[in-house]
């Protein structure tokens, strides 16, 4: 029985460890460690089925002491913590990125800001050269804040 299941649990972990692969890229960190995880879970609870099903043996888990038990435990909190760093990983990259979103857009007109120019604009504009033009403009409407302070804000957004 303890084989059965610990290859059950083996071949669940192993395919879903095998079944996050990148797509076009590198994995993330987050889910570098998840699979990372479950290869490992899988390896584990593989080594202990084949150690249970080996030919002429009989596992006596009593004999054991509950060392078999407890290795489980171990081996499966340490898991659920992985996992739980490797969520919490993710979440603030996610935030994060959304942080530098939002720091390179003016926030009234959702277009870029000086910020986003001065990350955006050196890589493109040192791509220009005469067989590949490129154009930059910049808009600077003078006196802007007196159309929001005496039409609003939505009358701004629509000029």
């Amino acid at each position: 029985m303890l084989g059965i299941q610990s290859l059950m649990i083996a071949v669940i972990t192993l395919r879903a460890g095998l079944l996050l692969r990148p797509h076009g890229g590198m994995l993330s960190p987050g889910a570098a460690q998840l699979r990372f995880v479950l290869l490992a879970h899988g390896l584990f609870y593989l080594v202990k089925a084949a150690s249970a099903m080996a030919p002429d043996t009989f596992v006596n888990l009593a004999g054991f002491r509950g060392t078999v038990i407890l290795a489980s435990l171990v081996e499966g909190v340490m898991a659920i913590m992985l996992l739980a760093v490797s969520m919490t990983g993710t979440q603030r990259h996610r935030r994060e990125e959304r942080i530098a979103e939002i720091a390179a857009r003016a926030p009234l007109t959702n277009l870029d800001n000086r910020r986003a120019l001065y990350l955006r604009a050196p890589p493109l504009l040192d791509q220009a050269c005469p067989a590949n033009a490129c154009a930059l403009l910049l808009v600077d409407i003078d006196h802007f804040k007196q159309v929001n302070d005496l039409h609003g804000h939505p009358a701004g957004v629509a000029c």
